[in-house]
């Protein structure tokens, strides 16, 4: 580990940031006001609704009181914006687009406004009081955006996520020709249609990392450290049962050579991003139980909260810096993962791969927990990262049978027994 980067971790670590507990982790960008997006100007965009690939465009009903049609636009920042870009919610009413008048075209504007009820009440007029926010895309070369185009008629159907800059203010979003799709990056099970701008067909579908560990190439923004593509992703799932095995390190440091990273680059980059929540927050140790809704979390996390745009209040989980270091690979320097000398893995909960049961040893009663895992039966304790045995990133039956080859010296999968 090279020495400034032990000096910056150790300056971010002991930083003291007072957070209160209604701390949002955007909310340190200001909020435009409506006089800031009013000067600014109308920033449209347009959509070219792919007739017979999203169904039939007869079936789009089209709002006669001001051209509103089920087609939505859901642009969102990603990086290097210095006011908040607020988002109202896939699909929601503020995200409808119009129908242009002209054959399968719809417009939005991205200066857009979004009102929302707070839980607070006008003692004057007795009624839910409103705010009103604001949003427009800056037009400085450091704003990197996203977009994606949907509809909910004919079934629903999606654009992948596509890059979105200034440049694109007045274009217009096409399909790729050929259509190509790729799978969805919350939902694996939805396939997504790549893009482009028509007018800028350089600028189009986003490079991805998926909730199942997938790396799709794509664009990738200008201004953001690749680094913290998949550092934000460790944010998001390791905290998440169904995704945390996704992320462990077979996975991650395939995505690190995708991305042309180390793991150390992506550990610095979570350090430094969430570092006011890793100073003041308290790690809490890891509870393996998924229907703990509060406590359960498969990896030691800090606890903090977000403040949506109804000022409703949000407990989170935030990994601690060791669970992404283990999810990463990172060992302390000069120490061999394969061959552990004595103290190396102090305060670590020392695992290996096929120790379903945590007991220290691989045995038949690890292929046994498994299946009563998957069978939705009771189990004393159930590592989620010591199960997946072929390394495929999921938990199957499969696994369960790697096991049993290993334990009898058939062909399975070398890395069984090995601390992960």
């Amino acid at each position: 580990m090279k020495k400034s980067f032990k000096v910056l971790l150790s300056l971010l670590l002991t930083a003291v940031i007072l957070i209160t507990s209604t701390m949002v982790f955007a909310a340190a960008l200001p909020r435009p006001t409506q006089d800031e997006a009013n000067a600014e100007g109308e920033q449209k965009i347009y959509f070219d609704f792919p007739d017979g690939i999203w169904g039939d465009w007869d079936n789009i009903k089209i709002n006669k009181l001001n051209n509103a049609v089920p087609i939505y636009c859901h642009p969102y920042a990603i990086c290097g914006n210095t006011i908040e870009f607020f988002e109202a919610g896939f699909e929601a009413m503020s995200e409808q687009c119009t129908y242009m008048g002209e054959v399968m075209r719809v417009r939005y504007d991205l200066n857009s406004s979004y009102s929302v009820e707070t839980g607070e009440t006008d003692p004057k007029t007795g009624k839910k009081v409103k705010v009103t926010y604001y949003r427009y895309i800056e037009t400085h070369p450091d704003a990197e955006y996203g977009v994606i185009f949907s509809t909910t008629a004919n079934g629903g159907f999606r654009t992948a996520n596509i890059r979105l800059t200034s440049d694109c203010i007045g274009d217009t979003v096409v399909l790729d020709d050929p259509v190509r799709t790729r799978e969805n990056e919350k939902n694996s099970a939805m396939q997504d249609y790549c893009a482009h701008w028509e007018n800028h067909p350089d600028i189009g579908t986003l490079a991805i990392i998926t909730s199942t560990g997938k790396f799709c190439d794509g664009c990738f923004p200008e201004s953001q450290p690749r680094a913290q593509m998949l550092s934000s992703k460790l944010k998001d799932y390791l905290t998440d049962f169904i995704h945390y095995p996704y992320f462990q390190v077979h996975n991650t440091l395939s995505i690190c050579d995708a991305l042309g990273v180390t793991p150390e680059e992506v550990y610095e980059q979570y350090i430094t991003d969430y570092a006011d929540l890793i100073s003041s927050g308290e790690v809490e140790p890891a509870n393996n139980d998924p229907s703990d809704k509060e406590n359960g979390c498969p990896v030691d996390f800090i606890r903090y909260k977000v403040v949506g745009l109804d000022n409703t209040e949000t407990e989170k989980k935030l990994p601690s810096p060791d669970a992404v270091k283990e999810a990463l690979g990172i060992y302390d320097e000069e120490l061999d993962p394969d061959e552990p000398s004595e103290g190396q893995y102090e305060g670590r909960v020392e695992i290996s791969l096929g120790d379903v049961d945590g007991d220290k040893e691989v045995s038949i009663l690890d292929a046994t927990c498994i299946q009563r895992e998957l069978a939705g039966l009771t189990t004393e304790k159930f590592v989620r990262r010591a199960a997946d045995a072929d390394g495929d990133g999921e938990v199957t039956i499969l696994d369960a049978t790697f096991i049993q080859r290993w334990l009898a010296s058939l062909p399975s999968n070398d890395k069984i027994g090995k601390r992960i």
